[in-house]
């Protein structure tokens, strides 16, 4: 799932590049998972993800559909931004907040952690590559709060980052 938001990034520069190679420098690269906040997408957030990856980790962002401020599937599918009335009926008629969490992000994380395992096995780029040994967990707000809950939960988990949450 790529997010985008165009009008919001036309001419920021970036030091990503689209399909690029994992380096040969070292046999292995420790995983970073990280997770943005309520309505927000990981392009915000480039700053400290690129810093993450300039350090040698391979870096993984979580990009929620109906939550981020728009997602487009690889088929040009696009979900629109998040609109409160229709959140509200997502989850209705519990809290809000503690059903996105415990319904949706925390269930996305641990599936992301079982995805990167699966690149590992078989990904033309990534297998053999990731030191799953090595796997760290960033996240903002709500996002802290999953990654902190996440590492409560999994033992693949060696660190975490919480900016800004509550957990």
């Amino acid at each position: 799932i790529v997010d985008v938001e165009p009008e919001l990034v036309r001419g920021i520069r970036s030091n990503a590049v689209i399909d690029a190679p994992l380096s040969d420098t070292q046999s292995t690269y420790p995983v970073i998972v990280f997770d943005p906040g309520f309505n927000a997408a990981p392009r915000q957030y480039q700053v400290i993800i690129e810093d993450l990856a300039s350090h040698g980790y391979v870096v993984f962002a979580i990009s929620r559909p109906y939550l981020a401020m728009l997602t487009i599937f690889p088929d040009g599918r696009e979900i629109e931004p998040l609109n409160p009335d229709r959140l509200s009926t997502l989850w209705a008629p519990r809290d809000v907040n503690e059903a996105e969490f415990t319904d949706v992000w925390v269930p996305d994380s641990l599936f992301v952690l079982d995805e990167i395992a699966q690149l590992n096995a078989d990904d033309p780029v990534f297998a053999g590559r990731l030191d799953l040994d090595r796997v760290g967990m960033v996240g903002h707000s709500q996002g802290a709060r999953t990654v902190s809950e996440v590492c409560l939960l999994e033992s693949v988990c060696d660190a975490v980052v919480n900016l800004d949450g509550v957990r």
